[in-house]
């Protein structure tokens, strides 16, 4: 699931048509996403997809893994903390090996 969410999230940035570069991550200007696994008795596993929002806001802030947490209760008020199995954090590099840009970000 990571792998398609890096996949979706750098062919966003790539498309530039979005507020990430703008707005989202203007403080930081460092990508990362989040996938948090919940198993809910008698529901069988879920995957949410989260991101990390910095902004230039003294509470504008939010880390990936607390996005994705946020996204899993809002979506289902009923879970506990034991229905949270696992969660996977990636940071998006910018460049790659050779140091060419994969997403520019201003």
């Amino acid at each position: 699931e990571m792998y398609k969410f890096r996949q979706f999230f750098v062919q966003r940035l790539k498309e530039g048509n979005n507020d990430i570069r703008k707005f989202w991550l203007r403080k930081s200007k460092k990508p990362v996403l989040a996938v948090l696994l919940v198993n809910k008795p008698g529901e069988g596993l879920v995957l949410y997809r989260g991101t990390n929002m910095e902004v230039s806001m003294p509470t504008g802030s939010l880390c990936a893994e607390r996005n994705v947490i946020g996204t899993a209760l809002a979506n289902d008020p009923g879970l506990t903390r034991e229905n949270l199995m696992m969660v996977a954090v990636l940071a998006v590099p910018l460049r790659d090996e050779d140091q060419q840009a994969i997403v520019s970000l201003p």
